[in-house]
Parts: C-alpha cells; sequence; structure tokens
C-alpha cells in the first residue's frame, strides 16, 4: 500500500464515524504498528488493539509512564513536536524500540500528541511523512470535544426562540 492508500484509508475511516477508536485501530493497520494518542499532559486518550491488551503496557500508563516516554521527555522530544507539523523519530540506548510522534492539532490550538511504536515492523520514509496527515484526522475528530463551548456560541442564537 502507497502512501496516497494510506492517506485514503485514513480519510475513509475519519468519514466512517467510528470515533476515535476506529481512528486509532485503522492507523494501526495503515503503520503496521501499535499507535497511541495522548492529550497534551501525556495521560493517554486512545490505544490501538496490540496495546490496549498488552498487560505490561496498560500497567505502565495507569500507573507511571512508560520508560521510553520518561526518556523521550527527558531529552526534549515532546518540546520538539510541539514545536512544529514534522514527525520526531526517538530512539534511545536501552530502549524497548523506537517510536514516531506528532503533534495533534486544530488550526492553531493543540490538543496532545500522537506516537507509533516499531514493534511489528521497521519504519519507513513513508511512514515517517504519514505521520502528521493521520494527525490530521486525529485532530478534525478530537475538535469536536476541543471545541464544544465555541460550537454552541457561535450556533447558540439559532436555538434561543
Amino acid at each position: 500500500m502507497g502512501i496516497a492508500e494510506k492517506r485514503l484509508a485514513m480519510f475513509d475511516a475519519l468519514l466512517s464515524g467510528r470515533g476515535l477508536q476506529g481512528l486509532v485501530d485503522a492507523a494501526a493497520e495503515v503503520f503496521g504498528n501499535p499507535v497511541a494518542v495522548a492529550d497534551m499532559g501525556i495521560a493517554m486518550v486512545a490505544m490501538s488493539a496490540e496495546l490496549a491488551n498488552d498487560p505490561d503496557w496498560v500497567a505502565q500508563t495507569r500507573e507511571v509512564e512508560p520508560n521510553d516516554m520518561r526518556q523521550a521527555a527527558l531529552a526534549g522530544d515532546f518540546r520538539r513536536v510541539y514545536s512544529g507539523d514534522k514527525t520526531v523519530v526517538g530512539e534511545y540506548p536501552g530502549a524497548d524500540q523506537r517510536y514516531l510522534a506528532a503533534r495533534i492539532r486544530r488550526k492553531d490550538n493543540l490538543i496532545g500528541l500522537a506516537f507509533v511504536l516499531e514493534r511489528n515492523r521497521p519504519f519507513t520514509e513513508d511512514d515517517i511523512a504519514l505521520l502528521p496527515d493521520v494527525c490530521r484526522t486525529f485532530g478534525y475528530e478530537l475538535a469536536g470535544a476541543a471545541d464544544a463551548d465555541q460550537l454552541a456560541q457561535r450556533h447558540g442564537k439559532l436555538f434561543d426562540d
């Protein structure tokens, strides 16, 4: 599957209305690796089935951030993720696997970040180029939750009568 087909698969998943979990699962299929979405505080919002069914990962994310995420934070990777729309490749000595991370935003509002763990197959250049596009689909899905008050204010007058 080429990058154009992968973009189309994510767009189809967005239009299907399956919600954030459906988008995360579609992204995991597209990348061939597990995917997770976190908010600005690095709290997990959604994760693909492989991570959700991994008892070690779930236990770590509930009690304390995983070691790889702690190393990424200490190295300043999250600052790099939030500073632009480019994919950050995280690779650390002693880490279980590399990861790709990119920010999720809607217009100028930062919502969180998405990351892909290199578990099942090595990353390609297409994966690195594709992640910001995948994050845009997450941003569209998450915008409703992030902009609920603004939406109500804009359309509130329609319901006053």
